[in-house]
């Protein structure tokens, strides 16, 4: 009884955030490092994300077994993503995304997850982050993964909404005004990756955006208490045929970091020391 009160206080008191950024296919890696977080018992409290960051970070706040989602994404090709629409405002609108979401189990309100989930979409007229949690979930995300010339801008009431990485790829700031104490930022555009091989139109628009919003994404590292790059070699934001190689160098890449997050979590107070979670086997071990 005295260990469970414990818990419940120790609880109260410390607020944990995690913070996913966008990165197209380069974000599917936030599957290892979450699926490392639960084998290590790591509490998350609070979510917020970006693009194809907010997407997974909304799965996993919605409890969902991350294991059927990896073998979901595995099938995802993009022609199962994009739909051509006219007028041409964009290569695609959303409705192969509402079915997709539908699919692997995404709930339709913010209201229905089981952790809070921040999500960021950019407003055109105002040039300026907007972030969204509560009522449409699937509205939000719509939102913070059209990027320009990809996907239609999502009208809603007076906002022309598109990706919200383009204003703040690593939302980390919105949760400290949130409430939490300790914000774990997960980052898979890091500049220190190798130049992926530009073969296409898209690859040029998404390496210019991820330059342009740089600075903004360093200002936001610096209000992180941990930080997780995830450093894909010669990954493209559009390279479906390398998405199960992203998704298991992601497991091995994060493994030693969530070792040293944990150390540092129980030395702060933020979760009691004890051993790991039995169901995830490490590909090191």
């Amino acid at each position: 009884m005295l260990e469970k009160l414990k818990k419940i206080i120790l609880k109260a008191m410390k607020k944990i955030g995690l913070t996913l950024s966008g990165g197209g296919i380069r974000a599917y890696s936030h599957l290892g490092l979450l699926s490392n977080l639960e084998w290590a018992k790591i509490p998350v409290d609070i979510v917020s994300g970006a693009s194809v960051g907010a997407v997974i970070g909304a799965y996993y706040a919605a409890g969902l077994n991350l294991d059927m989602l990896k073998n979901r994404l595995k099938e995802i090709g993009f022609f199962k993503i994009f739909k051509p629409v006219l007028p041409f405002y964009g290569l695609s609108g959303f409705k192969k995304i509402a079915d997709l979401f539908y699919k692997i189990g995404i709930p339709e309100s913010f209201e229905d997850l089981k952790i809070p989930l921040v999500v960021v979409a950019t407003d055109l007229k105002k040039r300026e982050p907007v972030y969204f949690s509560s009522g449409s979930l699937w509205s939000a995300l719509f939102a913070t993964i059209a990027l320009p010339g990809f996907f239609l801008p999502l009208k809603m009431g007076d906002m022309y909404l598109v990706d919200g990485g383009i204003t703040n790829n690593l939302p980390v700031s919105i949760l400290k005004e949130r409430g939490a104490d300790f914000v774990i930022a997960v980052d898979v555009n890091s500049l220190s990756r190798k130049f992926p091989q530009i073969n296409s139109i898209y690859n040029v628009v998404y390496e210019s955006v991820t330059l342009m919003v740089q600075r903004a994404t360093e200002q936001e590292r610096k209000l992180a208490d941990f930080i997780v790059d995830i450093d894909l070699e010669g990954i493209g934001f559009l390279d479906f045929k390398k998405r199960e190689e992203v998704i298991n160098y992601s497991y091995k890449k994060t493994y030693q970091r969530v070792l040293e997050l944990k150390k540092i979590l129980e030395e702060k107070g933020y979760v009691q020391s004890g051993g790991m979670g039995s169901l995830f086997i490490s590909p090191l071990s």
